[in-house]
C-alpha cells in the first residue's frame, strides 16, 4: 500500500493490533498472488524463483521476483513475461584456443506470457481493495464505541 504522506503518517499511527490485522490481510493477499503467479510461471525454475515480502514498518508487500541475484540469474524472466521480436542478431563465440569468432544468428519471436501481472493476479490484487475497506471499517467501529487501543 502506498499513498501520499499524510497517509504515510496515518499509517505509522496505527495502535499496533491493528497495524498487526494490516499485516496479516497483506500476508493472506500475498500467498494467494503468489500462487496464482507459481500457477501461471512457465517451466520449474520461475516458480520456484518468485517469492514475497510483507514490510511490517511501511505496510507494504511485495509479490514476485525480488533481488538482485535472482533477477540477475533469470533475466530471461522478463523476455518470458514480455514477449520478443524476430530478429538476426550478432553472436559472438570464444574457441579453446582464445580464438574468436562472429556469425550471424536469427531469433525467432516469442509471445509473451504474463506470469507476475496476469489476469489472475490482477483480481486478486482487487480483492485486497476490498480487505483494506472491511479492515477500516473494523478499526473506526472499535474506535466509536472506545475499545482498547482500536
Amino acid at each position: 500500500m502506498r499513498g501520499d504522506r499524510a497517509f504515510t503518517r496515518l499509517m505509522r499511527q496505527l495502535p499496533e493490533s491493528a497495524r498487526e490485522e494490516v499485516v496479516a490481510d497483506l500476508d493472506a493477499a500475498g500467498d494467494q498472488i503468489l500462487a496464482a503467479q507459481r500457477a501461471s510461471a512457465p517451466g520449474r525454475r520461475l516458480p520456484a524463483a518468485l517469492s514475497k515480502r510483507v514490510y511490517r514498518r511501511t505496510l507494504r508487500l511485495r509479490v514476485g521476483l525480488l533481488g538482485r541475484a535472482v533477477n540477475r540469474r533469470l533475466f530471461f524472466a522478463a523476455i518470458v513475461h514480455g514477449g520478443r521480436k524476430a530478429q538476426t542478431v550478432q553472436a559472438r563465440r570464444s574457441t579453446r584456443s582464445g580464438k574468436i569468432s562472429s556469425y550471424q544468428l536469427r531469433v525467432r519471436a516469442k509471445a509473451p506470457q504474463p506470469f507476475v501481472f496476469s489476469e489472475r493476479v490482477r483480481a486478486i490484487r482487487n480483492t485486497l481493495g476490498g480487505r483494506i475497506r472491511t479492515f477500516w471499517e473494523r478499526t473506526l467501529a472499535r474506535a466509536a464505541r472506545g475499545v482498547g487501543d482500536a
